[in-house]
This record gives structure tokens, sequence and C-alpha cells, in this order.
């Protein structure tokens, strides 16, 4: 998953666990972005004070939205918990295989 968006974009995400990478769901949203530009219009990119976690969670329901108006089936789409409150990353994995293909 990481290299087929690292790919994807052009760039490198930041190394270490994926989850921590993409957590924040600024990277998704880019993602969903550079497959449809203008898909997402607005990706938060401040995550400081008491709006920090809204904030993530808000990027990460962008990305879920985006993906389902890009026809990816909603039983293949996580659940925001399953990758910010980290509680299933193999679901995770497959929605952005879903993605992918």
């Amino acid at each position: 998953a990481r290299e087929w968006i690292e790919t994807t974009l052009g760039e490198s995400i930041p190394d270490g666990d994926l989850s921590d990478a993409l957590g924040d769901g600024h990277v998704l949203c880019q993602l969903a972005n550079h497959l449809q530009p203008g898909i997402i219009p607005h990706i938060n990119r401040d995550f400081g004070g008491t709006l920090g976690m809204f904030r993530k969670r808000d990027n990460i329901r962008k990305f879920l939205d985006a993906i389902r108006q890009l026809g990816v089936s909603p039983g293949e789409i996580f659940e925001v918990r399953d990758l910010y409150d980290k509680q299933d990353m193999e679901k995770v994995l497959e929605t952005i295989q879903a993605v992918a293909r």
C-alpha cells in the first residue's frame, strides 16, 4: 500500500508505521485529489490545538466520501475509527487496495 501511494503521488510518505503516516488523513486526501483533481476542495493541515483531532477525523471522512464517489464499494471501505483509533489497519489496507484497482 505504501509503495502504491508513493508511486501514485510521486513523493515519499513519512517512514515508520503506516497508520501514523496516514492517521491525519492528509496523505489520503492528497491521493483522492490526485485520482480526481478537486474531489476534496479543502484539506485540513493544521492539527494543533483542541480542534486537531476533529480536523484529522474530518480529513479521513473526506477521503472516504471521495472514494465512494470514485466507485469503491461500501463493503470495501473502512470506518474512520479503523484508521484514526488504529482499530482495523487490515481493513484500511483492503480499502487502499480497492482504490488502487
